[in-house]
């Protein structure tokens, strides 16, 4: 009989310890849940900005947008592929086109 009452009183605190635990992982959960919330959110801001960009630029400047943004390609790389496609100098790319390319870029890292 006393075996019970102690295995049952062990069994009960058991209990108690995982229910804290449960409550203390609930709350870590929502917290990561919260986060990943905010962080879709940003991303859906990030991905709309950058579709109006697509949207709004038009030849050359499109092009280089798209290679540096969706093609994840370096600026300089980006510059020479679409020179070399478009027949167009890198030089008159970089002073021409480039700087309103650069406005768009910008405005993305404020957002991220």
């Amino acid at each position: 009989m006393i075996e019970n009452y102690i295995n049952t009183k062990k069994t009960l605190e058991l209990i108690h310890l995982r229910i804290n635990a449960i409550e203390i992982s609930e709350t870590s959960l929502m917290k990561e849940k919260e986060e990943l919330y905010s962080i879709e959110e940003k991303l859906k801001q990030v991905l709309n900005k950058m579709e109006k960009h697509l949207k709004e630029l038009s030849g050359i400047e499109h092009k280089l947008y798209y290679e540096i943004v969706v093609q994840g390609k370096n600026i300089n790389q980006s510059v020479e592929k679409v020179s070399l496609y478009q027949d167009v100098s890198v030089s008159t790319i970089w002073k021409k086109y480039y700087p309103n390319v650069k406005k768009k870029l910008m405005e993305l890292e404020q957002i991220k």
